[in-house]
C-alpha cells in the first residue's frame, strides 16, 4: 500500500473542485463555443451581411465587462454561494433552451436581448465559480484555480466538436442549443445536491486565517533556526504567522489531533511573550 504523504494542510476535497470543474464546461466551455458560432448563426437564419452578424453577435461578448463580475458580487452578497452557482447554472440552462427557438420569424432586436439574457447567466457563472474557488483550500488556491480554468476549454472543444458534427442550419442548431441547455441543468442538479457550502465563506478570515494583533506582530522573533516552540508559537505557525522552519516540537501533534488542546492554543495566541 502507498502511503499518503500529502501533508493534511495540502489535502483538499477533490469532488468539490470536480463539480466546479464542470460548472465551468458549461459556462466559459460554451461561452466560447457560442461566440465561434454564433455570428454564422445570426447571417444564415436572420440573412445578415457578415460584418453585421459579427457585430450583432459582439453583443454576446459584450456583457462579460458586467455579468462576471456581477456573478461574484452576487455571491458575496447572496449569503449562500452554492445556491447562487446552482441558481445561475440553471438560468443558462433556460437561456440556451430559449435560444433554440430562435428562427427569422423572431425580430432581431428580440433575439439580440435573449442573446444578452443568456450571456448575462453564462458570464454571471462563470463569476460565481472563481468566488468559491479560493475557499476550497486556501494553501493551494493556485492548483484548483488552474484545474477548473482548465475546463473551460475542454467545454469549448467538446461543444464546437459536436457542432461541427452536426447537420447545417436549423437542424443542427435545433440539437446543439438543447445540448447547451441540458447539460447546464444536470450541472445545475450537481450543485444543489453535491457541492459543498465552503466552509466560513462570508467570514472575515478564511480557513486557518486569523489577524494578528498588532502587539504579537511587534514582539515577534523572525529567527527561521528550528528550535522547540511554546503552544502559542506552534499556533501561530498552523496559523501562518511564522515561517514553517521553526516547527521542531512534540507539540505540534497536539496540535492537529486534539480539538481541545487547538482551542486552547488559540486562546493563548495573545499572550505570547518576546523570546529572551
Amino acid at each position: 500500500m502507498v502511503k499518503n504523504t500529502i501533508q493534511p494542510q495540502y489535502r483538499y476535497n477533490f469532488s468539490q473542485v470536480a463539480i466546479l470543474e464542470l460548472t465551468y464546461v458549461v459556462n466559459f466551455g460554451s461561452e466560447l463555443s457560442v461566440v465561434s458560432m454564433l455570428p454564422a448563426f445570426l447571417e444564415l437564419t436572420f440573412g445578415l451581411i457578415t460584418e453585421q452578424a459579427g457585430m450583432v453577435a459582439a453583443s454576446y461578448a459584450f456583457m462579460n465587462l458586467m455579468s462576471c463580475p456581477g456573478g461574484g458580487l452576487i455571491s458575496d452578497r447572496s449569503g449562500s454561494r452554492k445556491w447562487t452557482m446552482a441558481v445561475l447554472t440553471a438560468g443558462i440552462g433556460i437561456g440556451y433552451l430559449l435560444m433554440s427557438q430562435l428562427g427569422s420569424s423572431w425580430l432581431l432586436p428580440n433575439a439580440v436581448i435573449l442573446t444578452m439574457a443568456c450571456s448575462f447567466f453564462v458570464q454571471a457563472g462563470e463569476g460565481s465559480t472563481f468566488a468559491i474557488v479560493p475557499l476550497i483550500k486556501r494553501r493551494v488556491t493556485g492548483q484548483i484555480a488552474g484545474n477548473v480554468g482548465a475546463y473551460g476549454n475542454v467545454g469549448a472543444v467538446c461543444y464546437l466538436t459536436l457542432y461541427n458534427l452536426l447537420p447545417e442550419g436549423a437542424a443542427g442548431n435545433i440539437i446543439f442549443f438543447p445540448t447547451l441547455g441540458i447539460t447546464s441543468f444536470i450541472v445545475a442538479f450537481l450543485c444543489a445536491f453535491l457541492l459543498k457550502e465552503p466552509a466560513d465563506s462570508f467570514a472575515e478570515h478564511h480557513e486557518g486565517e486569523r489577524e494578528m494583533p498588532l502587539s504579537v506582530e511587534r514582539d515577534l522573533n523572525w529567527s527561521t533556526e528550528p528550535r522547540h516552540l511554546s503552544c502559542g508559537e506552534v499556533a501561530q505557525v498552523y496559523e501562518g504567522f511564522l515561517p514553517q522552519t521553526l516547527i521542531k516540537s512534540p507539540i505540534k501533534e497536539q496540535y492537529i489531533t486534539s480539538h481541545s488542546a487547538t482551542k486552547k492554543i488559540e486562546n493563548s495566541l495573545i499572550t505570547k511573550t518576546k523570546k529572551n
